[in-house]
């Protein structure tokens, strides 16, 4: 069966070719064509960064190569030129794709009938990358190679946002379809490119049930991004609002806004506007247009490319979102914000000391690394990065050596931040500031109103990133009684075993409980960090209902992924539901063959196959990644289901505050109210002057901590003396333990007291 290998194309060969040729071979620096390119910018660049940065360095030579023909065709043969004459552990060493294609096929089992297609950005550079590693696949390794140009996918976050992201999605879903008719297996590898693209891989290898991959160059292989085959879009909401959408999709720059959001605000829910819509201010009127999630999910439905399902049929259907905030808990309380941590800070403080050093302490750990630095590129001929090799270096030394340097590391990289903070800008200090700064600024959070978590990896490294930052963030952003704190995944580390079979399950706890525990609005900032990381917190974002944010270096403005409305077919999930529960904790070999031999006389091997990891390192099984997100999704709906129940009868509920019970109607109400199981109890606390009914939301009472509901039921014109315009005031005492519970006990309350009244 022929192979197609989409590959997502980044700038890693220019930017680790530009620092190669940094003076680490005199040989090559001399004769390239790619120095000539460079030196007008190199003394420039020098005196604003400190050092060349490939990345910056791109945005710089974007408008030369737009004008200069002739260096633009030099680069592209330069760069070929020196891949075709040294080994292919160099290019692997050059190029994040070719070195994710070694892995890929480390056992050279390609078939004879394979081709690749390289997506590349709408940039110069992004088309010289793409045009040199077409001429490696095609002239060193003979494979038949395309490219394709995505039109907008630059770093310019308007541009990104309204055309990059929605036009790669269509061509993306374009080729899958050409190459699923021409029965092609089909294999996406999104190493390259940007990491705003991996939440749209993910989704659309999950909606065509293909597999995507990743590599990260500290791993020994390749992991497979999470595809969960019993997640399907919720095209739906596209059946259900196709007027409005074809309003504004006939207007390819935008549909005035005007009133159109007031006149369909009845038929649609806001929720879903948000989602299917985006707005802008173009000169003096607002337009509207088709957000990235209205247009995937519309491509999908016009195509049909919905996975057959019968939403009738599922007993248990979980639909987006999930779990929903309470606006009334969430106002006022600021923005709690989980960010995905990386090492961007380290490496940008080893940056600035490089030229800085003279203001570091002898004896500090930086120090003695920008030492070791400095001496192994004299002595090596190969680009030599200085992020990865400060991981190395800490990684060697011993536990005892990293528990004494651990503190002066930190106060190495609080002293760069307040540095930065008082003498440039913060948010060229490290990723995860970058990405709050630029939510202050494009107000998407208020200044003074955040607080939140730095998801840390389990190394050395993540600690100090984390702590460092955390620190920070208290002093200078966080919300009146609240805080930034750091929390550790555990087995999240480099040992690609540990953090396939156990670092991303934690990862995915983490997140949710999380969530699950916040009383404020929860966004998801996931700039910083490796890609596999940005891919599962993505799919927990659309599951969980919370939006994500992401910031390229270059960009000016944060890209925001809005929750992708979901489908969750848990019954087929939960056809062996006793096994799936054996599989979260860890099985032996010899139960997983039992297992496997029921699902094979069944026919269900396949299906149950595609949530099961085993670990080479104990020879063990059990849930993968994809598997225990839904095991954790399903568990946590299965807890809010399992409300405890009051164990008093219901006579003995009724509690009066020295009021009798002598109106009879409104004792009958409290009567049938306290035959629910989730009433604990129910206070009569007399009347006041005014009728109607009236019951208020819940809440938690700050002495008790119990949840309970107050309200009021009309008078009733058979008492004694009654006046019919008089209320009689209640007070609930519900079993909830905590807000998932109370919300469920109110609706359930809200629903016999509606029909009582």
């Amino acid at each position: 069966m022929p192979l197609c290998i989409f590959l997502t194309v980044g700038t890693s060969i220019f930017t680790n070719l530009v620092a190669f040729i940094q003076g680490n071979n005199p040989e090559i620096s001399n004769l390239t064509k790619l120095n000539e390119v460079l030196s007008d910018y190199r003394e420039e660049i020098r005196q604003e960064h400190g050092f060349i940065s490939g990345i910056r360095l791109a945005g710089y030579l974007e408008p030369l190569l737009q004008d200069d023909q002739e260096k633009y065709e030099a680069l592209i043969e330069e760069m070929f030129d020196l891949l075709e004459k040294q080994n292919d552990n160099f290019a692997g060493e050059m190029s994040a794709e070719i070195n994710s294609l070694n892995k890929f096929n480390k056992k050279d089992n390609y078939p004879d009938d394979i081709s690749f297609d390289l997506f590349y950005t709408d940039t110069y550079i992004g088309k010289v990358c793409a045009e040199v590693l077409r001429l490696y696949l095609a002239k060193e390794r003979g494979y038949p190679t395309s490219v394709t140009k995505i039109e907008g996918l630059k770093a310019d976050a308007m541009s990104m946002k309204d055309r990059g992201l929605v036009n790669f999605a269509r061509e993306l879903q374009e080729k899958i379809n050409r190459a699923k008719k021409e029965n092609c297996d089909i294999e996406i590898i999104g190493t390259g490119g940007y990491k705003s693209q991996i939440p749209y891989t993910i989704l659309l290898a999950i909606i065509n049930d293909v597999n995507a991959h990743y590599y990260h160059q500290l791993f020994d292989d390749m992991i497979t991004l999470p595809n969960i085959p019993n997640i399907y879009p919720n095209t739906r909401i596209i059946e259900k609002n196709r007027d409005l959408i074809t309003i504004v999709k006939s207007s390819p720059n935008g549909h005035p806004c005007e009133n159109i959001w007031e006149e369909w605000a009845e038929q649609i829910d806001t929720k879903f506007i948000d989602m299917l819509f985006d707005k802008r201010t173009d000169v003096d009127k607002q337009l509207c247009k088709l957000s990235i999630i209205g247009e995937i999910l519309l491509m999908i439905y016009d195509a049909k490319k919905e996975k057959e399902y019968n939403i009738k049929k599922f007993k248990k259907l979980a639909k987006f979102p999930l779990f929903e905030e309470s606006e009334k808990e969430t106002e006022n309380k600021g923005t709690y914000l989980i960010f995905t941590t990386g090492i961007s800070l380290l490496t940008q403080a080893l940056n600035y000391y490089r030229n800085n050093q003279d203001i570091l302490e002898q004896d500090f750990p930086l120090n003695r690394i920008l030492e070791a630095y400095k001496e192994k590129i004299r002595e090596s001929d190969t680009y030599v990065p200085i992020g990865p090799y400060a991981l190395d270096k800490i990684k060697d030394w011993s536990k005892k050596e990293k528990e004494n340097q651990k503190p002066n590391l930190i106060k190495e990289l609080r002293n760069f931040l307040d540095f930065y903070h008082e003498n440039d800008d913060i948010r060229r200090s490290s990723a995860e500031l970058n990405t709050l700064q630029k939510m202050i600024d494009q107000e998407y959070v208020k200044e003074k109103m955040v607080c939140g978590v730095f998801l840390i990896s389990d190394t050395l490294v993540g600690e100090i990133c984390g702590e460092a930052l955390s620190q920070f963030c208290n002093d200078n952003f966080c919300a009146p009684n609240a805080k930034f704190q750091t929390r550790k995944i555990k087995a999240l580390n480099y040992d690609y075993d540990t953090f396939r079979t156990s670092g991303i399950k934690n990862l995915v706890n983490g997140i949710i409980d999380i969530t699950m525990k916040q009383k404020r609005k929860t966004a998801i900032c996931a700039t910083g960090g490796f890609k596999a990381e940005t891919a599962y917190v993505s799919m927990l974002g659309m599951i969980l209902g919370k939006p994500i944010f992401y910031i390229h270096e270059n960009h000016q403005n944060l890209i925001n992924f809005p929750p992708f409305p979901i489908i969750i077919n848990f019954p087929r999930f939960l056809q062996y539901k006793d096994h799936i529960f054996a599989l979260e904790q860890e099985i032996s070999q010899k139960k997983y063959q039992e297992y496997a031999e029921l699902w094979e006389d069944n026919r269900d091997k396949e299906n149950m196959e595609v949530f099961i990891v085993k670990s080479e390192q104990t020879d063990t099984y059990s849930l993968n990644e994809a598997g225990h997100i839904l095991f954790r999704i399903y568990s946590t709906l299965s807890d809010e289901k399992k409300l405890p129940k009051s164990s008093k009868e219901p006579r003995d509920k009724l509690v009066s505050d020295g009021k009798e019970f002598i109106d009879t109607e409104t004792k009958k109400i409290f009567q049938q109210l306290s035959k629910i199981a989730y009433v604990d109890k129910i206070i009569h606390q007399g009347w006041e002057q005014s009728s109607g009914k009236k019951l208020n939301e819940i809440v938690q009472d700050q002495d008790s901590e119990k949840w309970i509901i107050t309200g009021k039921v009309p008078g009733s014109s058979h008492r004694s003396n009654a006046d019919p315009r008089v209320g009689v005031r209640f007070k609930i005492i519900t079993t909830a333990e905590n807000e998932a519970h109370a919300q469920k006990v109110y609706k359930i309350i809200e629903g016999e007291f509606n029909e009582l009244t």
